[in-house]
Formats: C-alpha cells, structure tokens, sequence
C-alpha cells in the first residue's frame, strides 16, 4: 500500500483569490486546482461565492508561487 500523497483534505493548500485581506475564516467555492506535477502539494482554489476566474487569470494571479513548479489547473 502506498502512503497518501500530499497533505490531508482538512490540511490541503488552499488560494484565496479575491479576498485582499488577511482572514482567520472563509467561506467560498472551489473552483479549480492547481495540479504541480512536481511535488505533492496540489492547491485549492477557493473564490468568493458569485465569483468566476478563467484559467488564465488563475495562472496570472498565482504565478508568483507557481513559477517554480510545472503545474497545470483543473476543473470539472
């Protein structure tokens, strides 16, 4: 049996686009995830409720972090 890969699901990474403050809790819809093909960190990508980004605006607004990893997002 293989050990789980990355953090557990109450852990996940998570990215909060559209908040600019700092929080303590939110609330919001996952709308993708960023899959690094290069480690096990993968990243939720929870936006405010109403909320909508293209994936081009998530690569642009985490590019910063992503820059280091080969990384696709997904969506279903």
């Amino acid at each position: 049996m293989n050990p789980p890969r990355g953090d557990p699901p109450e852990r996940s990474s998570r990215g909060f686009l559209g908040v600019l403050v700092t929080v303590s809790a939110y609330t919001g819809r996952c709308i993708a995830v960023i899959h690094r093909a290069d480690d096990d960190d993968d990243k939720l990508v929870v936006v405010p409720d109403g909320r909508a980004y293209t994936d081009e605006q998530i690569r642009a607004l985490t590019e910063f972090q992503e820059r280091w990893h080969v990384s696709v997002v997904w969506r279903w």
